[in-house]
């Protein structure tokens, strides 16, 4: 099993992803051959985004349960 196969486990659930000097939170969407989509959640208000985040740039994952 590899790193995309991981992810794509865990579609539609929270995670939050390590990158260098930042942490990015937010539904999971997809989990791609080089990278992964998140529907960000806003830190207080404002519009949703979705964020591509190539495998190469994080650190970690963590999957936060139902």
């Amino acid at each position: 099993m590899n790193f995309q196969q991981m992810l794509t486990g865990f579609i539609d659930y929270t995670v939050d992803v390590a990158v260098p000097n930042q942490f990015i939170d937010g539904k999971l969407l997809a989990a791609g051959a080089a990278d992964l989509v998140l529907q960000s959640t806003p830190p207080i208000y404002g519009p949703t985004a979705q964020i591509t985040v190539p495998y190469r740039n994080i650190s970690y994952v963590r999957v936060i349960t139902h």
